[in-house]
């Protein structure tokens, strides 16, 4: 009998999938659903938490907004500026989503290091 390889469940591909569908999920659940300040917040704190818990790729979001920014210039020419309007505001919070798990990661791998150093 062959052994079956569930290379889908491997942590590799877990690391590289699950965060673009996680950042997806919060696109689509923020852009569908009218949202106030507060709880658009809320959302993007619980996907920075995800992010800084997990360990995923800090850049993720901010792809995510480029490709947001890029959009919005295609769509700006198309003149339709109340969807341009919200889509750039999705793109700052995926920034700034995207620059506090830098800053997470940052601290925490300066912390780490420091720990090394003394022992």
């Amino acid at each position: 009998m062959i052994p079956v390889k569930l290379s889908f469940l491997s942590r590799k591909l877990f690391t590289k999938i699950i965060p673009i569908i996680i950042s997806l999920a919060v696109f689509l659940l923020v852009f569908v659903l009218p949202q106030e300040d507060l709880q658009t917040l809320l959302t993007f704190s619980a996907l920075i938490f995800v992010f800084s818990i997990y360990k995923f790729d800090s850049r993720i979001p901010i792809g995510f907004a480029i490709i947001i920014l890029v959009i919005c210039a295609f769509l700006t020419s198309q003149k339709a500026d109340d969807l341009v309007k919200k889509l750039a505001e999705l793109s700052y919070w995926f920034l700034i989503a995207g620059i506090a798990c830098i800053l997470i990661d940052f601290y925490r791998n300066k912390t780490k290091s420091n720990k090394e150093d003394m022992d």
